[in-house]
């Protein structure tokens, strides 16, 4: 790193943490929002961007089939932004970035591999919100991607972590229980399979579901 304030700025030759406190505060000169691509700029944005690029606490990146310019965060600048926003801005800008991300799924020409990684980006949004219902929708979709794919280990893997954050002995407790069954059936192992039908079954006939108590199917 160099030295890229001069002493007449009234900033320390090193300061990384003025250069994101620029980047958070004072009055935004205009409003974007994210269903159109981009996020709140505030003023003096791109000159403390500059400033953290060359503290290396911000590095370009660029993907073979991306043309969008894209950022890795320093971990210790995601964390000083963390520190220095109160609750609701986080949740406010949690918010924004999962709105983004599927507004790219909903509006960029781009693989459906870029998809399920977009989306996956924008549930772990949607799970710092609490926003249980669009988590819930957003997991379903990756899940049943995943699933036509026979991308069975990495689909049980987020079923798993999707079940602990539903209520438990729910309907979407018990669906994701029987998506369990069906990653167990394809993988041969019919003991387990029968094992989360069974448990599926048991959530069904505790709410009543007479639809979700047919015979389960497989393919």
């Amino acid at each position: 790193m160099r030295e890229l304030f001069d002493e007449a700025s009234g900033k320390s030759p090193l300061d990384p943490e003025g250069a994101v406190r620029r980047m958070t505060r004072g009055p935004r000169r205009k409003r974007f929002y994210a269903h159109a691509g981009v996020v709140e700029a505030p003023d003096g944005f791109a000159a403390a961007k500059q400033e953290l690029l060359d503290l290396s606490l911000l590095a370009p990146a660029r993907f073979a089939d991306d043309a969008e310019d894209r950022f890795l965060v320093h971990r210790w600048t995601g964390g000083a932004l963390a520190r220095r926003s109160s609750e609701a801005e986080r949740g406010g800008a949690h918010r924004a970035a999962a709105t983004y991300w599927r507004w790219r799924v909903a509006k960029l020409p781009q693989s459906r591999q870029n998809d399920i990684g977009d989306l996956l980006e924008a549930r772990h949004h949607l799970r710092e919100t609490g926003d249980l219902p669009q988590f819930d929708e957003v997991s379903t979709t990756i899940i049943t991607q995943l699933d036509t794919w026979g991308a069975w280990e990495w689909e049980e893997r987020l079923i798993r972590e999707t079940l602990r954050l539903v209520p438990e002995g729910s309907r979407r407790a018990g669906a994701y229980l029987h998506q369990l069954g069906v990653v167990a059936y394809r993988r041969g192992d019919y003991d387990a399979a029968l094992d989360w039908y069974h448990k599926s079954l048991a959530i069904r006939e505790q709410l009543g579901d007479r639809v979700g108590m047919a015979p389960h199917t497989t393919s």
